[in-house]
């Protein structure tokens, strides 16, 4: 009687389904799934896991990931991604390794979205290996496909960057999607950075304004291979190298492309719970094209990072990306007559120039800017060096940033109107253009309220502070500034970029006060330093 049952366990061992996977690797005809928590892949070292990961409500990426720091569901150390654009539900969606040594990625309705496209006549096996690479085999132990091959925003150590992969920032911070930064080879055979927007496109690092030799880069190469050593060590054959911070330590590590437009390598310390910055390409991170958008400019505070604000005249396109930048307020057309100029010291907006001027005086330039249709603003420019001028007329806003040590000035075009108002009497009279959610205080408001300015409570950082309380109750730091030799539009110019940046260390401010060559701030706090 025993026969029978040895007879019935045999069979349905032969027609059951195969199971998932092993810890480390998928087998021919199984799959794994997104509503199994178990299904996931871990390097025979456990230093990497492979399986679906959250990036929206109900919605996944079959991701890599590093183990180390410990990460819950959504705050992963990711390191690649199979369907970054193209998320899949949260239920029924499977990763299947077919009999045909395919690759597949299928979402609820079994529709694939992302596969590898490989044939194999013999049963192929996908394993996550010790370094973070997810490999696809045949029966011999040919690679059929790599994620190394394919990178999304990251390369690990020993993984190259070629002519054929590039890496594609992420869209923002808990945004897996492809964003607007790449790190690639270009057609001279150098490694380079590009951000490649919705409107515009322009490469940033080497500095373009250098010729390849002068940036250290060599083009006489072929090969366009680059590659993270285990010990910190980076080399393209461009001739470009460098070593991180912390070389020569067996560490884990990560070059990334970071949705901040600049590449980092980070590096894990001991504890195995912190990665740090070992590198970057940009200590300045406002020379990153295309960080803050068209029409604004970048502001770089250290220990607090990178604002963006809109020039005057201008308003943020989209309230939560800065991507997309700033749209003007008003209308500029060609047969308009009555145009002025509002000065910004200190601000560069690189490229789009419509042509270069020399030893011209500042109202040749802009006669010259105003005579054009597509001239958006002009950047004029005194050389000590060749102790001559440089006129710079723009055809577009764009890559606004105040780069440090440099002695310019940029001119933007705007409406007379949207400068100044004709209702003088008005409280907020002015320049609304550069003031618009300031108070504007008249003089004689702030003598009153300081008691002609009797009582002085401090000075430093240019000014005498003077504490008093306003009409609407609130108490206030009025400071004077003593040295305040600027214009009025360049003044309000400056309260209007320090006004829109809402950052923590700079003042909270109130309003202001701009009456002939006197001026004043208005702020919440004392310690003013404009």
């Amino acid at each position: 009687m025993a026969t029978p049952l040895i007879l019935l366990v045999l069979s349905f061992a032969l027609f059951s389904p195969p199971s998932s996977s092993s810890s480390d690797g998928l087998q021919a005809g199984s799959s794994l799934s997104v509503e199994t928590a178990a299904d996931v892949l871990t390097s025979p070292d456990g230093s990497f896991s492979a399986g679906f990961h959250p990036v929206g409500q109900n919605a996944y990426s079959f991701a890599i990931w590093f183990n180390k720091p410990s990460c819950g569901a959504n705050n992963c150390t990711i390191v690649w991604m199979a369907n970054r654009d193209q998320p899949v539900n949260g239920r029924r969606s499977m990763l299947c390794l077919l009999k045909s040594g395919n690759l597949v990625l299928k979402d609820a309705g079994h529709i694939p979205v992302w596969e590898t496209k490989t044939v194999s006549l013999s049963p192929a096996y996908l394993k996550l290996e010790d370094g973070g690479n997810l490999v696809l085999r045949d029966l011999k132990g040919r690679i059929l496909w790599q994620s190394y091959d394919s990178p999304t925003d990251t390369l690990l150590p020993l993984q190259t960057l070629n002519e054929n992969s590039k890496l594609i920032s992420s869209r923002s911070q808990g945004n897996y999607s492809s964003g607007y930064f790449q790190l690639y080879f270009d057609t001279d055979n150098v490694i380079s950075l590009l951000y490649k927007g919705p409107e515009f496109s322009s490469v940033y690092w080497p500095s373009p304004w250098l010729l390849r030799w002068e940036a250290g880069r060599s083009t006489f190469n072929n090969s366009k291979i680059a590659v993270l050593g285990s010990l910190g060590n980076f080399s393209s054959t461009d001739n470009f190298t460098f070593l991180s911070a912390d070389y020569g330590s067996k560490i884990s590590r990560m070059l990334k492309m970071d949705f901040d437009g600049n590449i980092r390598m980070y590096s894990l310390k001991e504890d195995g719970e912190t990665w740090v910055v070992s590198w970057q390409a940009f200590p300045q991170p406002c020379m990153v094209h295309g960080c803050c958008g068209p029409n604004s400019i970048c502001i770089y505070i250290p220990k607090f990072g990178r604002k963006c604000s809109c020039i005057p005249g201008y308003k943020m396109k989209y309230h939560t990306d800065w991507s997309l930048g700033c749209e003007p307020e008003f209308h500029l057309s060609c047969n308009q007559t009555k145009v002025g100029f509002l000065k910004l010291r200190h601000v560069d907006f690189y490229g789009y120039d419509y042509s270069l001027f020399t030893n011209i005086t500042l109202e040749c330039c802009k006669k010259i800017c105003s005579q054009l249709c597509d001239c958006k603003d002009f950047l004029f420019r005194f050389s000590k060096e060749s102790d001559g001028t440089y006129c710079y007329p723009k055809t577009q806003l764009m890559n606004g940033h105040r780069p440090p040590g440099l002695e310019f000035l940029t001119i933007c075009l705007v409406w007379c109107f949207l400068v100044r108002t004709q209702d003088n009497s008005s409280p907020k009279a002015g320049y609304l253009l550069a003031t618009t959610g300031f108070r504007k205080f008249t003089y004689a408001e702030l003598k009153k309220a300081t008691n002609s300015f009797s009582e002085e409570n401090g000075r430093g950082g240019g000014g005498i502070v003077y504490k008093v309380i306003l009409s609407d109750g609130r108490v206030a730091a009025i400071k004077r500034l003593i040295d305040a030799n600027q214009g009025e539009a360049e003044f309000l110019a400056e309260v209007n970029t320090i006004g829109k940046l809402n950052h923590m260390n700079l003042i909270d401010m109130w309003g202001y006060c701009a009456e002939g060559k006197r001026r004043f701030w208005s702020s919440s706090t004392w310690n003013m330093d404009p």
